[in-house]
């Protein structure tokens, strides 16, 4: 037991010098199930269950067992220790230099949600602890613990946008023109900096996904193609009495309960852009609105929407 789980450092402690060496100083760290010979090559190990952890800083703690021994060494431990099988001993402390190794909650989705699932992570590090206790949700805040939701969890990532906007609103482009990000380009990368997950705004065509509009297309998609969230037409079923299913994706904006949403917005926040062009327009760009719809704005509008940020997280960043 004590050599395989020697072995099987060896091998993680050359994963975790790839994976930082490939992410530039930006990896999250991660678990690895075992036995799993794909992302790490180790010999022997047959009947051997566990984990092995990799901190951000390349760290490495390993807990196996074979149902009559355990092999274990923990974050700051120098030497494996072999000890009798015991299911409620047999487990790592989850300590990485007083921080556990991931920090971020998920609690899946019930199922009526149209929303995956709710993450509580911090984007600049993934490792502090954050859940629902500690998670800030007030516009302006882009920094600790927040709220997000995943839309999307196909592959080996989720993709999760926040629950309120880092900048309430920005212009698009003050020169009124749709073609190349300017002010709101600016507000994105200054609230977001530091950040893991490649961090964007949301595209028109992943809320149409969200949502199951089938017909709707950015690419060809003209003013006259708005819809209101819950209906993916111009008709209006959700309001202050009738919650709309997709309250999550414009919460947070002002008087927006008005419209089906949880959480009014006092401040001015009337929603945020999406990335996307309207068709056959120079100025105009498709955002989602407080009234629970995807409509259209000029880039330079007097009345301009904000940054709510998207990121993409490998799963295995969050186990």
């Amino acid at each position: 037991m004590k050599d395989t789980a020697y072995g099987i450092l060896k091998a993680g402690e050359q994963y975790a010098g790839e994976k930082l060496l490939l992410a530039e100083n930006n990896y999250a760290g991660e678990t690895i199930a075992l036995p799993n010979q794909d992302k790490i090559q180790y010999k022997g190990g047959n009947g051997v269950t566990g984990e092995l952890q990799i901190s951000k800083e390349g760290n490495l703690a390993i807990q196996i067992h074979n149902n009559q021994f355990c092999a274990m060494k923990n974050f700051g431990e120098d030497e494996v220790t072999v000890t009798n099988y015991d299911a409620e001993t047999c487990k790592l402390n989850g300590s990485s230099g007083g921080e556990s190794n991931f920090g971020g909650t998920i609690v899946p989705s019930t199922g009526e949600e149209k929303y995956k699932g709710i993450v509580y992570l911090d984007p600049k590090d993934l490792t502090k602890e954050c859940n629902e206790g500690n998670a800030v949700s007030t516009t302006g805040t882009k920094t600790g613990c927040m709220k997000w939701y995943i839309y999307d969890d196909e592959g080996d990532t989720y993709k999760m946008i926040l629950d309120h906007n880092t900048t309430a609103k920005v212009a698009w482009n003050s020169s009124n023109i749709n073609t190349e990000m300017k002010e709101v380009k600016v507000a994105l990368d200054t609230d977001t900096e530091g950040w893991v997950g490649s961090p964007r705004l949301i595209t028109a065509d992943e809320i149409a996904k969200i949502t199951g509009n089938t017909s709707f297309n950015s690419a060809y998609a003209i003013m006259a193609g708005w819809f209101y969230l819950d209906s993916n037409s111009t008709a209006q079923t959700a309001n202050f009495s009738n919650k709309s299913k997709y309250a999550w994706l414009f919460d947070r904006t002002i008087n927006c309960t008005n419209y089906g949403c949880n959480i009014n917005e006092d401040s001015t926040v009337y929603g945020y852009w999406t990335t996307s062009s309207v068709f056959n327009s120079s100025s105009r760009l498709w955002c989602v609105n407080f009234s629970g719809d995807l409509s259209t704005m000029d880039a330079a509008s007097v009345q301009p929407r904000g940054v709510r940020p998207v990121i993409t997280v490998l799963k295995s960043n969050l186990s």
